[in-house]
């Protein structure tokens, strides 16, 4: 649904939260399967070999695809929250992340 949804506001000159081009749109497709099979199905201490390659991915930019925000960005933040507040707790800190 979200997916269809950025593609559609993409359409009317809205900002692309699905990405400008498409090797951006493959890489947003990429975080959005990432972020549902990988870092939704981890709990607790488990999940730090799942947020440490998130966080070596962050280390020299900002945003995950692109230069601005896009769908990754935020399906990614959202499935870290939902492991942060399931009890998340790193022997190692991630800077990047701030977890």
């Amino acid at each position: 649904m979200a997916r269809y949804l950025c593609r559609l506001a993409s359409r009317g000159g809205a900002t692309p939260l699905y990405g400008s081009t498409n090797l951006e749109k493959a890489e947003v497709d990429h975080w959005l399967e990432y972020s549902i099979t990988v870092l939704s199905q981890q709990q607790g201490a488990t999940s730090t070999s799942a947020l440490e390659h998130v966080e070596a991915i962050l280390g020299p930019r900002v945003y995950l695809v692109g230069y601005e925000m896009t769908l990754a960005d935020l399906a990614v933040f959202s499935a870290i929250r939902g492991i942060v507040s399931s009890g998340f707790n790193s022997k190692d800190p991630l800077p990047i992340l701030q977890v």
